[in-house]
């Protein structure tokens, strides 16, 4: 019996060409592999494709798709994960019973693989909880939060997300922003395996006028105008939120370390996402792509939003891209606001960026002012069996507090000192980790909770 029938899932293909009638029939055909299923074709001249597969409701009760992965569960887990593999794909569409894929190409060369265990987005259970979806030329996953009160109903902060581990996407800052009482969308980059800027494949740019199409829908549902509109985002998502605010005359831009020269950056770093998104990585993919974000401003007499552009001392984005940015915005006198934050490096953003969003959201919107004081970094290890760990902070006369855990349990609490660091004897295995506290003379509060050590 073979995999369709094993699942009961039907399928149809429309193919639209030159080629004869049989060649639908010989498309999706079969051949076993360690983790599941998978079939390859070509279609040698220009074509337009649909298959469409329809799912029986008693094996499966929620169709989830995402980029070119398309996730079947039931009962809230993960049963079969497809990953259309083509560089023809036009969109993934689904319904409650049935997922379409779309191809368009002058050559169609297409890898379908059918897996039931060793999934590449290992999230096992379902995320339609969390996630809307917003039909367009793409489909738009994302998260809204409506605004409470109505003196903060007519202002919209937009967040875009930074990476992730493959085929892992994740909103960013959802519970950082949980108590700003503004509107709040936080909008998924789940296309291709590591995101796509939300730019688009193959240099369509569709992702992009999709997300701008789901942006200016909340806008108008709920009379929000553009120049009240923040974007947002650090380090991936701060060169989409930069892009998104520029580009369309957002009034708000935070931006933090972002990769200015995108096209040097992915070329170097992550040629793939360079071939997802223009469709080749050459050298003039990565000079078109770097030039974006520059263009963007050639227009001086237009709408000039406030910009916010943070980095640290230490990250290396400050040197190669920052800076050439920022002497171009003084080279054609456009107006921005910049930070450069003393010891901080890229990887310490997960540190410094949830609080420093919160300071600079207070200051657009006029509300009570969230403190100024960061958890920079969390320096946690164990020397010559003991636990030590070390804080670095940037803040007035702070002091800090450390509750030890081991298995999830409490073993010892430090109370608040100006001691920025603290030690434990370790004395029997387990799993190890420390929740910090920082605290000002106003009594307020920043806590971030280390890595763990499994002794």
């Amino acid at each position: 019996m073979g995999l369709f029938e094993q699942l009961n899932i039907e399928y149809e293909v429309q193919l639209h060409s030159n080629h004869n009638e049989d060649q639908p029939k010989q498309l999706l055909s079969l051949e076993e592999i360690n983790d599941g299923y998978k079939t390859n074709f070509i279609i040698e001249q220009r074509s337009y494709v649909e298959i469409r597969f329809t799912i029986d409701e008693k094996d499966f009760d929620y169709i989830h798709t995402r980029g070119d992965i398309i996730e079947l569960y039931k009962d809230d887990s993960k049963k079969l994960e497809i990953h259309v593999n083509s560089k023809e794909i036009v969109n993934i569409e689904s319904t409650v019973n049935s997922f379409t894929v779309i191809l368009f190409g002058d050559k169609i060369h297409t890898e379908i693989t059918f897996r039931n265990r060793d999934f590449l987005n290992s999230r096992l259970k379902s995320p339609s909880e969390l996630e809307s979806v917003f039909q367009s030329n793409q489909d738009i996953r994302y998260h809204f939060v409506q605004a409470k009160e109505a003196q903060h109903a007519n202002h919209l902060v937009v967040v875009f997300s930074a990476f992730s581990k493959e085929y892992v996407y994740n909103y960013n800052y959802i519970d950082t922003l949980k108590d700003i009482p503004i509107n709040k969308l936080f909008i998924l980059d789940d296309f291709g395996a590591k995101g796509s800027y939300y730019l688009g494949r193959n240099k369509d740019f569709s992702i992009e006028n999709s997300v701008i199409s789901l942006i200016l829908n909340i806008c108008a549902k709920y009379n929000i105008p553009m120049k009240n509109i923040i974007s947002m985002g650090s380090s991936k998502g701060g060169y989409s939120a930069l892009y998104f605010g520029a580009k369309y005359s957002f009034g708000h831009i935070i931006t933090l370390a972002p990769s200015l020269y995108l096209g040097t950056f992915l070329k170097r770093f992550h040629p793939d996402m360079l071939d997802y998104i223009l469709g080749n990585n050459l050298d003039a993919d990565e000079t078109y792509l770097n030039n974006t974000i520059y263009k963007l401003f050639n227009n001086r007499n237009g709408f000039k939003g406030n910009i916010k552009i943070m980095v640290g001392t230490k990250d290396s984005r400050k040197d190669s891209h920052i800076k050439p940015f920022i002497s171009y915005l003084d080279k054609i006198d456009y107006p921005y606001d910049f930070d450069l934050v003393d010891g901080v490096d890229h990887s310490q953003l997960k540190y410094f960026a949830p609080e420093y969003f919160k300071v600079q959201l207070s200051k657009v919107l006029d509300i009570p002012q969230v403190p100024e004081m960061y958890l920079t970094d969390i320096d946690f290890k164990i020397d010559n069996n003991k636990a030590k760990i070390k804080v670095d902070s940037i803040g007035e006369n702070l002091e800090y507090a450390f509750y030890w855990y081991c298995d999830n349990i409490v073993i010892k609490k430090v109370l608040y000192s100006n001691n920025d660091c603290s030690e434990l004897p370790i004395e029997k295995a387990g799993a190890y980790r420390v929740r910090v506290f920082l605290r000002n003379t106003s009594k307020e509060i920043v806590t971030k909770t280390s890595h763990t050590i499994n002794i």
